[in-house]
Formats: C-alpha cells, structure tokens, sequence
C-alpha cells in the first residue's frame, strides 16, 4: 500500500495550475488564522489557571500560618495547664499537711502541740 500522490486534476477536474494555488492559499490563510485564534484562546486560557494556582498558593501560604499560630497557642495554654495541675497539687498538699497537723492537736498527741505553737510563731 502505497500512497499515491494525485494531481490537480485527479482530485478536481475544474481546478487547474493558478486556480488551484489561489484556492489553496486562501485556505491556508484562514487555516493559519484560525491557529492564531486557537493559540491566543490557549494563552488566556493558561493565564487564567496560572492566575488559579497562585490564588491556592496564597491559600495554602495564609493556612500554614495560621497553622503555626494555632500550634503556639496551644503550646501555650499546655503549659498553663500543667503550671495550673502542679499550683493545685501544691495548695492540696499544704490543705492535708494542716488537716493532718489539725488533727494531731485534736487528738493530743504528744509534741503536736508544741509543733503547733511553733507554727502560730511563724504565722
């Protein structure tokens, strides 16, 4: 199979030489502006979804920082927390040692109440 170039007047008995070249170069006019057409409707197309990504870039850009200030924050109040956990183990502990000392003086054993003496100095 063999392709077989035909001539003017194999595919169109009415075209001959310079009709034929008139015809074609009208044609190959309009087929040339239409590719321009074709390349500037690309162009804008791409600018547009150039346009699209650099606004998600942003997006993702504006995220990422409020990501970051979302994670200090937390930080920060973690650490409230535990400063918080730790002043009330501190103020349970001195609670018990004075219900203890308390309760040593109540029930009279002996030393509480000089113990407890000492503490009314300090106070």
């Amino acid at each position: 199979f063999f392709f077989k170039q035909k001539t003017a007047y194999e595919i169109s008995a009415c075209l001959v030489g310079s009709e034929m070249c008139i015809r074609d170069r009208i044609r190959t006019k309009g087929n040339v502006q239409k590719g321009i057409k074709v390349g500037d409707d690309v162009i804008y197309e791409l600018y547009g979804q150039q346009k699209r990504i650099d606004e998600a870039a942003n997006l993702v850009k504006d995220t990422q920082s409020v990501l970051r200030r979302t994670e200090n924050i937390l930080k920060h109040l973690g650490r409230q927390v535990m400063t918080d956990k730790i002043l009330i183990c501190l103020i349970l502990t001195i609670i018990i040692a004075l219900i203890v000392i308390i309760g040593l003086v109540i029930s009279g054993v002996e030393g509480a109440n000089s113990n407890f003496a000492d503490l009314k100095k300090l106070l």
